[in-house]
């Protein structure tokens, strides 16, 4: 009995997604690639990374972050900065 339990409340959890839980996971990448440039200026900090890779690096993070923005206002119809 519980092995059934658990496997409808997974089976709920799994199908029970919404358009708010898409559009939050969405904007979380936003968010991770803003943080792994911090990363990477922390890195370049304490010698970890050369900054002249770490230039190239949040430069391509830059770029990824444009398209996706762009891709996230045409799905989502609202503007993020």
């Amino acid at each position: 009995m519980m092995k059934t339990t658990i496997l409808i409340a997974l089976v709920l959890v799994l199908f029970s997604s919404n358009q708010d839980q898409s559009k939050a996971d969405d904007y979380e990448v936003i968010n991770t690639l803003e943080d792994m440039k911090e990363w990477m200026d922390w890195d370049v900090i304490n010698g970890d990374l050369d900054s002249n890779k770490a230039d190239i690096y949040k430069e391509n993070i830059n770029r990824c972050i444009t398209k996706l923005k762009k891709t996230y206002n045409n799905k989502y119809n609202n503007k993020l900065k």
